[in-house]
């Protein structure tokens, strides 16, 4: 299993400089194990001590406010990013919300991480935490991770973004990760927004081609021999 700093770390490589933005920092585990020439921290309630973290981090910059106050009010529309990584609430709703107002700050070459895509059971996809939590106790189920419905975000963007590629880590939880490449003929059948927001988990066990998942090592030499993005070219790294 490839843990979330290293899909994150891996990618970070591809790039000499990089500015790396992250929604949905919670706790940091991932945030402060990412190198990144310039990285920043968007959640309403850092449950660290920002002032310990920035004297370790100098490179760091920590924003506690909810991610469409920082589309909205703090990011510049100079400000470009290499990496961003989509972890904040699990619903379909905010992570599309997410996601479009990533688009207009994401680098010609950049990268969009999008966490926990697919669900590890039925109360996990839930879209309420709380209906998870009360189902997960009633059949005993000891499994305390919750995805909600970012899953339907996969259908979206494949219904909508086609001048995006998605690729699905196989070898870990499920981490989509998305750049910038026209797709030359519609590999799935469109949805419609109303189907898309009726889909349930059973969706995800019934379509999972959609999903394009492939083990890390293979995504990245992907990138790799996408030697341009928008003229920009990636570096000759390759992840450790």
């Amino acid at each position: 299993m490839i843990s979330r700093p290293d899909v994150l770390n891996g990618i970070l490589r591809l790039f000499p400089t990089s500015n790396y933005l992250e929604v949905g920092v919670n706790r940091g585990e991932t945030f402060l194990q990412v190198k990144a020439t310039r990285k920043v921290a968007v959640d309403p309630k850092f449950l660290f001590s920002i002032q310990e973290a920035s004297a370790v981090h100098s490179e760091s910059h920590f924003h506690e406010m909810t991610s469409d106050e920082y589309f909205s009010d703090i990011v510049a529309s100079s400000d470009k990013f290499q990496l961003i990584y989509l972890d904040g609430l699990h619903t379909f709703e905010q992570t599309l919300r997410d996601f479009v107002n990533a688009t207009h700050c994401l680098a010609s070459d950049g990268v969009i991480v999008i966490d926990d895509v697919i669900p590890s059971s039925y109360q996990a996809a839930l879209p309420e935490q709380a209906d998870a939590f009360k189902v997960k106790a009633f059949t005993g189920d000891p499994d305390n991770s919750w995805m909600g419905d970012t899953y339907k975000l996969v259908f979206f963007i494949n219904s909508f973004f086609t001048n995006y590629n998605l690729r699905t880590v196989s070898d870990n939880h499920g981490q989509s990760v998305v750049w910038r490449r026209p797709r030359a003929a519609k590999k799935f059948r469109a949805y419609r927004m109303d189907e898309i927001v009726r889909l349930e988990f059973l969706d995800v066990i019934k379509q999972p081609e959609i999903f394009n998942k492939m083990e890390f090592d293979s995504i990245y030499q992907e990138l790799i021999s996408e030697r341009e993005f928008g003229g920009t070219s990636f570096s000759e790294g390759r992840p450790s």
